[in-house]
């Protein structure tokens, strides 16, 4: 066991890390473990959570767009509950962009559907939310990194100027270096 762990931390210590280079591709996913406020309109006794699967492009070292779905529910669908599906757009503005960590600002627009039950009986809703946060990436290796994310919901009808957290990986794919060799470029 201590040989894998040593073997691990010796292939993330000594990778070479050029973290955001111009025409990379990104995908990844995170988990926003959810609870709710008994001071709410309505109250959750149980907690729930979301997935957000992204994919993005890096435009330049500092401005990346992608897109962003996400699906939340929480409680059992027997008394009070909350679901919602999210589909939306991003783009990033990467500020620090150090050996290892990466920082960057957030806005996103998107489209989102949501369905809760409450004491009143069951409401659906639709509007344009959009968002505004910080986040970071710490890259474990070259082309992947560990991510955590905060948005301020700014425009959300039920949890207005709500804050939201996000947990999760990306991959990112980069673009092959060219090589002049005998034979040309390659």
């Amino acid at each position: 066991m201590r040989k894998i762990a040593l073997t691990v931390s010796l292939l993330i210590s000594f990778s070479s890390l050029t973290q955001l280079q111009k025409n990379t591709f990104f995908i990844g996913g995170a988990i926003q473990p959810r609870g709710f406020n008994p001071l709410l309109s309505f109250p959750f006794s149980n907690f729930g959570g979301g997935i957000t699967p992204t994919a993005g492009f890096m435009l330049s070292q500092k401005w990346a767009l992608g897109l962003e779905f996400n699906y939340q529910a929480i409680g059992p669908k027997t008394n009070h509950y909350y679901e919602s599906t999210y589909l939306g757009g991003f783009a990033r503005y990467y500020f620090a962009n150090e050996k290892r960590v990466a920082m960057y600002g957030n806005l996103s627009l998107g489209y989102k559907q949501m369905e809760y039950l409450t004491i009143d009986g069951k409401n659906k809703n639709s509007f344009v939310p959009a968002k505004i946060g910080l986040g970071a990436s710490y890259f474990m290796t070259k082309n992947l990194s560990l991510d955590i994310q905060t948005n301020l919901n700014l425009n959300n009808p039920f949890f207005k100027n709500s804050l939201e957290g996000k947990f999760g990986i990306s991959y990112y794919i980069r673009p092959k270096k060219k090589t002049i060799t005998n034979k040309g470029l390659e």
